[in-house]
């Protein structure tokens, strides 16, 4: 198992909550239909803004 330091934790400007990791990239995230994508641009794993709850929920 590899391990990987995380750099940022936060929520974008489309209100999507991501993970920024330190060095690996995860273009293949999408097949394992979990909702979680891989931003190519900014370099993070990201899933999409909640439907029914509020993050704070």
């Amino acid at each position: 198992m590899q391990v990987e330091n995380i750099l940022e934790i936060g929520i974008d400007k489309l209100e999507r909550l991501y993970i920024k990791p330190e060095k690996l990239s995860f273009v293949l995230i999408y097949r394992s239909a979990t909702e979680v994508h891989w931003d190519s641009n900014g370099h993070f794993l990201y899933s999409p803004k909640p439907r029914e709850w509020t993050y704070l929920d």
